[in-house]
């Protein structure tokens, strides 16, 4: 045995008939706003860019030391006090740390000259 379904479109029970067409017009609207496609375009290739080195001299590295041991100046102060980054000022003491008795570490390439 087929059923045969019917779809009635007339106003449903309980709504007025104004309602009605309001709620008709609403689910026409969704409908007639598909999704449309979009034009992409190629992202851009990314810049290369030269790693930027600070470069420090003797003079900068006894500037920082001595903010840590005459001012008595927290390392995080005294980096900015002597214009050095706090992470390389940080190196710079852990080497001087580990060996007081070489006093003020000097970059690697200035021993050596």
């Amino acid at each position: 045995m087929v059923k045969k379904i019917t779809t009635d479109m007339s106003v449903p029970k309980g709504l007025p008939s104004g309602e009605a067409s309001k709620s008709n017009a609403a689910t026409t609207k969704k409908k007639e706003k598909a999704p449309q496609d979009v034009t992409m375009k190629e992202a851009p290739p990314k810049k290369e860019r030269a790693t930027q080195y600070n470069i420090y001299t003797n003079e900068d590295r006894h500037r920082y030391f001595y903010f840590i041991t005459e001012k008595l100046m927290k390392p995080k102060k005294a980096a900015k006090a002597a214009n050095v980054n706090y992470d390389t000022a940080r190196k710079w003491k852990q080497a001087y740390d580990k060996g007081p008795e070489k006093n003020i570490p000097l970059k690697e390439n200035q021993l050596h000259s």
